[in-house]
């Protein structure tokens, strides 16, 4: 017999204990978020890591190709979705923290434009990495929100619509 036999089955782990949730009510391990932002987030979650999987595959030249409908390349595109996805994270750090989620005089159109011309050379490790960064901030930050304030307005519209709006976008 081995020297390994010796030390029996693997020890059982004990469960991981609650801990306070943003709200300090107990919560049980896995269960940060409301069922409705552990939703949102699974979605999110779900669909960045299609879009680097199907980022990967792009053939050679692939993300250099225009974006149909846009006057943006494939990689740009994909750098304006990952950037939105820290964008969406610091929104809701500001919005949890008491103050406007959108900066005052706040333009899209300018934001996006200086986005894909950042971008446009992006590696795709550069975007992955950016896409990761967004992903693991914004998850974070939805696991930020309390509870109460889940159906408070977020700038002109409601939190979970606006959330289902972000979602929608990436």
């Amino acid at each position: 017999a081995s020297s390994n036999s010796r030390l029996g089955p693997p020890a059982r782990q004990r469960p991981a204990a609650a801990h306070p949730g943003p709200t300090g009510v107990l919560r049980e391990p896995g269960t940060e978020m409301t069922p409705e932002i552990r939703a949102i987030a699974d979605r999110f979650m779900y669909e960045q890591a299609t879009v680097k999987h199907i980022a990967a595959l792009a053939p050679e030249g692939g993300l250099d190709r225009a974006a149909p409908g846009t006057s943006w390349s494939v990689r740009q595109l994909l750098g304006h979705l990952a950037q939105s996805l820290n964008d969406y994270a610091a929104m809701i750090q500001k919005w949890v923290r008491g103050e406007s989620p959108i900066s005052p005089g706040w333009d899209p159109d300018a934001v996006n434009a200086e986005t894909a011309t950042r971008l446009a050379n992006a590696s795709l490790g550069e975007l992955m990495t950016l896409f990761g960064t967004g992903i693991n901030g914004l998850v974070a930050a939805l696991e930020s929100i309390p509870d109460e304030r889940v159906g408070e307005q977020f700038g002109q519209a409601p939190l979970m619509e606006t959330l289902r709006v972000f979602g929608g976008h990436c």
